[in-house]
């Protein structure tokens, strides 16, 4: 099997990203905006995400508008076919999860370096376990 896209080594991942990550939030569905900034360092792909919702202006239990989380982001490439994040918010301990891409079924696009790919997580505003769609575009270099 062939990759779909030339993402298959730290080098191809490294880079900024931006997509949008679609999932229930308080009862809505909804469209979170991702700006991920990918470098990798051995073996291991390591970065940052900021995570924003502000444009869909929803509140938390005291009423006010969430606001944008960075979460720090560790993974690696598994079996040269999957690319792997686990997230963090280091500042909120219950905002964590796991990404999962598959580089060939669920990489589209190839001249655009466009990957999608599902995530589970805990979210802390929800309190609930969550779970979605992330489709994210490489940024021209």
């Amino acid at each position: 099997m062939e990759h779909k896209v030339g993402i298959n080594n730290l080098k191809s991942i490294a880079g900024n990203w931006t997509g949008k990550v679609r999932q229930v939030m308080l009862g809505q569905d909804v469209e979170i905006y991702v700006d991920m900034d990918l470098q990798g360092d051995g073996d291991k792909v390591m970065g940052m995400a900021r995570l924003d919702v502000s444009h869909i202006q929803l509140k938390d239990e005291s009423g006010q508008p969430l606001k944008p989380a960075t979460v720090s982001i560790n993974g690696a490439f598994y079996e040269n076919r999957f690319l792997h994040l686990n997230y963090k918010n280091p500042d909120e301990p219950l905002q964590f999860g796991y990404i999962v891409i598959d580089l060939y079924e669920n990489s589209i696009k190839a001249n655009d370096y466009i990957i999608k790919g599902l995530l589970i997580g805990y979210g802390p505003k929800s309190k609930k376990i969550i779970n979605g769609e992330i489709v994210l575009k490489k940024s021209a270099s």
